[in-house]
């Protein structure tokens, strides 16, 4: 970790289990598109990462995510703070 900060792996508890993409999910014969809000509120897979602290001056987390999808959005206590459309690197 930059800075000498010690890495510590937070519990993640699955919120929503999401849906199996259909097989042809993504194939509209159209440009790649980032999916319609809709599909993401009806699909989503959605964690819940335990107790990562208080906030304090001058510390920063850094959220590690390893994984496949169309996209990735990360919320804060319901506010959208990071988003990020899938290309296969690992997202920090």
């Amino acid at each position: 970790m930059p800075g000498g900060a010690a890495e510590r792996i937070v519990p993640v508890t699955v919120v929503s289990a999401g849906w199996k993409p259909r097989a042809t999910y993504g194939a509209d014969n159209g440009p790649a598109s980032t999916p319609a809000a809709s599909s993401i509120a009806e699909g989503a897979r959605v964690f819940r990462l335990g107790d990562v602290g208080l906030a304090q001056p001058g510390l920063r987390r850094v959220l590690r995510v390893s994984g496949a999808g169309d996209i990735a959005e990360l919320l804060v206590d319901g506010v959208l703070v990071a988003d990020r459309v899938w290309d296969g690197k690992l997202w920090s």
